[in-house]
């Protein structure tokens, strides 16, 4: 199997154990195949916690590190007390780090925005830099080898006071999980065990991982992408939510497009459809109440890649229509006004074939529009031939 194929397993096993949606356990797993962080929000018992350890445990020699975060909680808990023998003897601050965050691969910090300023701070480098401050060998930054950090809060975006603004903006993926509401998922939410035991097929190590990671950073990234972003942020831009979005957050929603065509099968992002764009919805907002509107734009966004066809689509499917109502009704009904019809037909539809064809020949290379427009043109190519057995009458 593929490691493509292994990842679709572990949203599989996912997905069969927890009553989540779907975009939430695949946003957890491009958060892990770019390396980047994640902030859950929602009230207590909607699995947030959960999910994360059960994704973890997919990945069998993975350090894990969780805490539950608090106003008085000392950075020592999280990063490693120092080595008071040390620094009494040789005057060097160095932590004990063994079993603390820096040395976790995933970590996960649980009501995050109730820890203090101080321990906020002290998180910013492991989380961006992936590096612990402290005077070791000459160095006073050391590597960690932190992959990923899940963060959650319970209080969600009220909470989030004017200090926590840093660590918030950290977290590249955010998501509200809410809590069941159907009936059907109540149920199923009822009826699941409650420990989570990974599918067999769905075991990787974090070598496994790392691979993966470095198949994601080759995935390439034309010009097409780009222009395509430009035009998402556009349409952003003339929201006053969209100018909350950073620079560095545009930077990195082309990293997770690469995890997105990778997760695909594709070696380049023009391969993927405008609807793989969604996947950036929780990278785009900065409010939980803008959320319907960004996904509104990115709709928006959708619609525009064929929007030169939904014309050529429309008046091909009307001629179409009568066409075929013609071939299947009594040859002997067919008159010299449907004759003309037919012949004035014919003649549209020579002429949308040149129209199509002339936007078909301005594709640079495959991609999801040139296969949609590949689609029309054998569309046309039926009705034409369905044509020609009318005027032949």
């Amino acid at each position: 199997m593929t490691l493509q194929g292994r990842f679709r397993e572990i949203k599989d096993s996912l997905a069969h154990h927890f009553t989540v949606k779907p975009e939430f356990l695949d946003g957890l797993i491009l958060a892990m195949l770019t390396r980047e962080h994640a902030i859950l929000l929602g009230p207590p018992g909607t699995a947030k916690s959960a999910t994360v350890r059960a994704l973890t445990s997919h990945f069998a020699d993975a350090d894990y590190f969780e805490s539950l975060l608090h106003k008085d909680l000392p950075d020592s808990a999280v990063l490693g007390p120092y080595d008071l023998p040390l620094l009494t003897s040789e005057g060097k601050y160095v932590r004990r780090t063994e079993g603390y965050l820096p040395t976790a691969h995933v970590a996960f910090l649980d009501e995050a925005f109730k820890a203090s300023a101080t321990l906020q701070n002290a998180l910013l480098a492991a989380l961006n830099e992936r590096v612990l401050h402290e005077v070791r060998d000459g160095r006073s930054a050391q590597p960690i080898p932190l992959h990923s950090a899940f963060a959650a809060s319970n209080e969600g975006w009220q909470a989030l006071g004017e200090e926590s603004r840093a660590f918030w903006d950290r977290m590249l993926f955010r998501f509200h999980v809410a809590p069941v509401n159907s009936a059907r998922d109540f149920q199923r939410m009822l009826g699941t065990p409650a420990t989570y035991t990974p599918a067999a097929n769905a075991l990787l190590s974090m070598a496994d991982l790392d691979r993966a990671c470095a198949e994601v950073d080759r995935v390439l990234v034309p010009d097409s992408t780009l222009a395509a972003l430009f035009q998402l942020r556009s349409l952003l831009m003339k929201s006053e939510f969209g100018r909350h979005v950073s620079p560095r957050r545009w930077r990195k929603a082309v990293h997770v497009l690469q995890a997105q065509a990778w997760r695909s099968g594709f070696e380049s992002t023009d391969q993927l459809d405008r609807t793989a764009y969604m996947c950036l919805t929780p990278l785009l907002w900065d409010d939980p109440k803008h959320v319907s509107a960004v996904v509104s734009v990115i709709r928006n966004f959708i619609d525009l890649e064929f929007q030169d066809l939904a014309g050529p689509t429309v008046e091909l499917r009307q001629m179409a229509e009568w066409v075929a109502g013609q071939i299947d009704a009594n040859p002997s009904t067919f008159s010299g006004e449907d004759q003309a019809r037919a012949l004035d037909i014919s003649r549209r539809l020579t002429r949308l074939l040149e129209d199509v064809q002339e936007i078909r020949g301005k594709e640079k290379g495959p991609g999801p529009r040139s296969v949609r427009i590949d689609a029309l043109l054998q569309e046309i190519a039926t009705a034409r031939a369905d044509v020609r057995k009318l005027v032949a009458l």
